[in-house]
Order: structure tokens, then sequence, then C-alpha cells
């Protein structure tokens, strides 16, 4: 017998916020991953970046979250063409590298802190 899925009713939040982003940016840590939402506007003849807000996701709900952007992208590319998009710039590439670095290295450090803390209980 197939198993029933449970209805779920969607209610919008009263602080509900429907915000326009062109940038984003992802902070990664042992635990959890940042996303911050932002925008690149000209502000008095220079190029600033505005950010507007930071959504934390675990994991599992990033891991979600980048598989239901592949199939809605893929979807839009399907009816609407291929989307264009620029090179993502090295260095951006190169300080997520060196955050999850950082993350891996805290996560043995907590590891290593906790085996010692079981040792001598």
């Amino acid at each position: 017998m197939a198993e029933q899925v449970p209805q779920v009713q969607v209610v919008r939040s009263p602080n509900f916020q429907d915000i326009y982003s062109n940038q984003t940016y992802i902070a990664l840590s042992g635990f959890d991953a940042t996303v911050t939402f932002s925008r690149l506007v000209n502000f008095a003849g220079n190029n600033v970046i505005e950010e507007l807000s930071s959504i934390r996701l675990s994991p599992q709900a990033l891991k979600v979250l980048a598989e239901t952007l592949t199939n809605a992208t893929a979807a839009w590319e399907a009816e609407f063409g291929h989307i264009e998009t620029k090179e993502i710039p090295v260095n951006t590439v190169e300080l997520m590298r060196k955050g999850v670095q950082a993350a891996k290295a805290g996560i043995k450090s907590l590891r290593a802190a906790h085996e010692e803390s079981l040792k001598k209980s």
C-alpha cells in the first residue's frame, strides 16, 4: 500500500518580504550555510553591494535548495532558452573553498574535544 503524504497548509508570515536580488554569496560552517542576498547598485557614482537579507540553512536544506534551483533553472531554460551568465570570479570560488576547509577543521577540533571528554568520564 502506498504511503499517504499528509496535507500541508501554506501560511504567509506577516513578516514576509519580497526582495529583488542580483547578487548572492554563501558562507559555510560545519553546521550550516548562510545565503546572503544582495544587489549591486550605483550609489553616488560608485558601485555598491547592498546586503538585503541572509537565510541560514542546515546542510540538508542547502542540498534540497540546490536541487530545487537546478530543476527550476532547467525548466526555465526548456521554456525560454539558455540563460547567459558571467563566470564566477576565481577569488569568490577560492573564498568558498577556504570556508569549507575552515569548517572541516572546526568539526575535527570539536570531535577531538568530544572524544577527549568521553575518555575523561
